[in-house]
């Protein structure tokens, strides 16, 4: 038979059955009960028959025995089947009933078991939230277990030695690393005498019914608090404030207390095995939740290593937000929770957090230039528990660097890069780059984005570490850039086609270059180069008089069979074979002088051989008019050329008698009968009359009227008002206001202007003009209005004096645009149709 214990719930009629030895899986069954009544159990045994101990909760004295036999079911689960009867004794029996009794009345007391606030203060208590595990040792009885009792002791026993309660505490519900402000014992005590109790901690394990004098382990021998006994069902309590805040840190496990008082005195306690819930033992304890924080550092990683080493500084001014990862799967949720910069040390902190999971995220923006990760993920996820510390979120960045940066062809093979010589790189060479012993990166030269000049290569982006740079193999295999090439220059001198180079943070290493010329021509015949593959290397072959070859070595001198002979040497005084005088004049002499050969040579000319020298210049003024010589080049040779009259040109044969057109008018020549422009009464009474008498003298004298001389002949009728055209003017002169008028500046008597009027129309229109500004101005003098006609009076006078009257201009020449304006506007004038009526008779 095997022994359960069976824990009594007497206010709700429960057992929690629990196997007593260690060959059952099951540890726990749960029961309804009352007294005679029969359950099935299922522990996962398939052949057991066993007996259960009934208990009240928590341990303590049976209550009454279950027993039963396994067997398996047809659903592969073991089920007691045999009924299981609680035992009818009378000291179950009246348990039973006092239980239910003191369970009906404190049914109102006995509250369900709550959740844990994150702060606040929590009452641990059996039957209330967590548990308290309390029994006493006994020296008497070093090996017996007392765990049984419904009380415990301390002090001097009835059979004598000393006795020691020990109480052990469920701290889970209080959060781990709380900050525990208050955590105190309470127990219900009876004692005669009042005697100072003594609390230790216990610092090994120990099971309530299991535990005895022998076997409980280590003691800590502090005092860790203490109360004085005396008195019946009084209540004492003991501050473990430290004591419990260790145990919450987990800086110390919880084992409880020991309560000692030596042998002087004996003092009783109530456990939490009795049966009024009231009674039992608890601790009260106080806390707040700790906030967690989260750091701590992004700093600058020199060796690219992922480690922040000593020396290795931090990065200030980086902005780093945190975020909530509700679901702890690393992934940031919403807006940020909050924002830090890191200060001059790289340092950075998120304080006041609470429990679980977040994300941590730097700005890239924020970092310096070129720097790329080499630590942990960046989003970060971690997660905290209450009051964690966690100092361990941070960052490392380096740096990039670059390798590079030419492969050329080094022509004159001295392994210095020259462009100036003509050496240029080579496009299209095919660069390998190695990390220990592994090709991280590949790429081929080309044209330089910077400076245009072929041969470029780079490696960029690169972490701080030792590097080689390699010219691949390729290159120099059937079909490479480099075929038939050799090494001229590489950064370590090893002619071997690579460099090694050992790469800092935030370098550019731009001097990992490779020289390349063509094998033959390094100064060195070597093995596959022979005098006829490569003479400059391995000289000349010797030459062989004969073979119909001019070879090295061989000229026209040493074997002209082969070469030929020598040309002649011009200069030599003598003339040789080849030279004459047309190609070496010095040796041969000049060659004579042949006309019509085409050639004008020494001593010849236009004179004496115009076949090759063409024929000579005309002279002008050597009596002969010669070819390109005529009457306007040179009119010494070929006489005056012919006048033309009318081409505005007063020429040779021209005058003011035969072309006025071109050379003007002629001067008045006095006595020949015709008072002619520039004469006057005065200056030529022969051709222009006797002048006028002097008007004013009293005596209206002949050549004096009216109208030339009022003052002496008395005034003329007034003329009748209203304006005249040329033609009323020609047939009146007598009517004339005044005896001559100006036109264009030249002043005319009255017997020309009435010749002028009476002058037939032909192509010069100038006469036209002058008719009509005659009228015009006479019309005015006779007092007819003139507002609308003095401006245009004023312009055909300009007009005038530019082409003056017989000029000869055309009606379809361009100047008498502007003159047959003029004209035109004169007559409307003169019509009466402007601003002065045309006279009625």
């Amino acid at each position: 038979m095997k022994e359960f214990h069976a824990v009594l719930d007497v206010a709700h009629s429960r057992a929690v059955v629990s196997v007593a030895d260690n060959e059952l899986s099951a540890p726990e069954c749960d029961l309804d009960v009352s007294e005679g009544d029969h359950r099935e159990v299922a522990p996962q045994r398939r052949h057991a028959e066993t007996s259960c101990t009934c208990t009240r909760a928590g341990g303590g004295i049976p209550l009454f025995r279950v027993t039963g036999q396994y067997a398996f079911t047809n659903r592969s689960r073991p089920v007691m089947r045999h009924h299981h009867r609680i035992a009818k004794s009378a000291t179950i029996a009246s348990l039973l009933a006092s239980s239910v009794a003191m369970a009906t009345a404190a049914q109102a007391s006995t509250p369900s078991t709550p959740s844990t606030p994150s702060s606040g203060c929590v009452t641990i208590k059996r039957g209330v939230r967590g548990n308290v595990y309390d029994t006493f040792i006994w020296d008497v009885s070093p090996g017996h277990n007392e765990g049984t009792y419904v009380e415990s002791f301390t002090g001097t026993g009835s059979g004598g030695g000393e006795k020691r309660a020990l109480f052990g505490f469920d701290v889970s519900p209080i959060p781990a690393r709380s900050v525990v402000s208050s955590a105190k014992f309470y127990a219900m005590i009876s004692s005669n005498y009042a005697q100072p109790v003594r609390a230790h901690q216990v610092l090994a394990p120990w099971q309530e019914l299991e535990v005895t004098w022998a076997n409980l382990g280590a003691i800590d021998p502090t005092v860790a608090g203490s109360f004085i006994s005396g008195g019946w069902s009084k209540w004492v309590n003991i501050d473990l404030t430290p004591v419990v805040q260790s145990w919450v840190n987990g800086d110390a496990a919880a084992n409880g207390i020991l309560l000692e008082e030596g042998t002087s005195s004996s003092t009783s306690y109530k456990t939490s095995d009795h049966t009024n819930l009231s009674y039992r033992p608890y601790l009260e304890v106080c806390y707040s939740e700790p906030k967690a924080s989260i750091g701590t550092t992004v700093w600058f990683d020199g060796n690219a290593d992922g480690f922040q080493d000593e020396g290795e500084l931090g990065i200030s001014g980086v902005t780093l937000d945190l975020f909530k990862d509700a679901s702890c799967v690393g992934q940031a949720a919403g807006s940020p929770v909050a924002t830090t910069i890191t200060d001059g040390s790289g340092n950075y902190r998120f304080n006041g957090l609470n429990a679980g999971c977040y994300v941590v995220s730097v700005d890239d923006s924020t970092l310096p230039s070129g720097h790329v990760l080499t630590s942990i993920d960046q989003p970060l996820a971690v997660e905290v528990a209450a009051g964690e510390e966690l100092l361990d979120a941070d960052f490392g960045y380096v740096t990039i660097s670059s390798i590079g940066d030419m492969v050329w062809r080094d022509s004159d093979g001295d392994g210095a890069y020259e462009p100036e010589a003509g050496e240029l790189g080579l496009n299209g060479v095919l660069v390998e780059l190695y990390r220990n012993g592994n090709l991280v990166d590949f790429t081929v030269t080309g044209n330089s984005p910077y400076t245009g000049d072929p041969g470029f290569y780079l490696f960029d982006s690169l972490m701080p570490a030792t590097y080689t740079v390699k010219v691949s193999q390729a290159s120099f295999e059937e079909e490479g850039l480099l075929v038939g090439m050799e090494p001229t220059a590489d950064l370590d001198g090893g002619f071997d086609n690579a460099a090694t180079v050992v790469l800092g943070t935030g370098v550019d290493f731009l001097d990992a270059d490779f020289g390349y010329q063509t094998s033959c021509g390094n100064g060195e015949c070597q093995a596959g180069e022979d005098h006829l593959s490569c003479a400059i290397d391995c000289g000349p072959p010797p030459a062989v008089c004969g073979n119909e070859s001019c070879e090295l070595g061989e000229d026209c001198s040493s074997c002209s069979a082969d070469c030929g002979s020598c040309p002649p040497v011009c200069g030599n005084g003598s003339c040789e074979s080849g030279e004459n005088c047309a190609t070496c004049a010095d040796d041969c002499g000049s060659c004579p002088v042949v006309c019509g050969n085409g050639s004008c040579e020494a001593g010849e000319s236009c004179s004496s051989c115009s076949a090759d020298c063409g024929s000579c210049p005309p002279v002008c003024g050597n009596g002969s008019c010669e070819a390109g010589e005529d009457c306007n080049g040179c009119a010494a040779d070929c006489g005056a050329c012919p006048a033309v009259c009318g081409n505005d040109q007063c020429e040779a044969t021209e005058s003011c008698s035969n072309c006025p057109s071109d050379c003007g008018l002629c001067p008045a020549v006095c006595g020949n009968g015709a008072c002619e422009l520039g004469e006057s009464c005065s200056t030529c009474s022969k051709d222009c009359g006797t002048c006028a008498p002097v008007c004013g003298n009293g005596v209206c004298n002949s050549g004096e009227d009216c109208s030339s001389c009022s003052s002496d002949c008395g005034a003329c009728p007034a003329a009748p008002q209203g304006t005249c055209n040329h033609d009323y003017w020609k047939n009146h002169p007598s009517s004339w206001p005044v005896c001559q008028r100006v036109l264009g500046q030249v002043s005319y008597t009255i017997q020309q202007l009435i010749t002028m009027l009476k002058h037939p129309t032909t192509n010069d229109m100038t006469y036209e003009l002058a008719k009509e500004l005659l009228a015009a101005k006479l019309n005015v003098g006779a007092g007819n209005p003139s507002g609308c006609i003095e401006g245009t009076i004023v312009a055909a006078d300009a007009w005038l004096k530019l082409h003056p009257v017989g000029s000869n201009v055309k009606r379809q020449s361009l100047s008498w645009l502007i003159g047959a304006v003029l004209t035109a506007k004169l007559d409307l004038y003169n019509d009466g149709k402007l601003c002065a009526p045309r006279r009625k008779n």
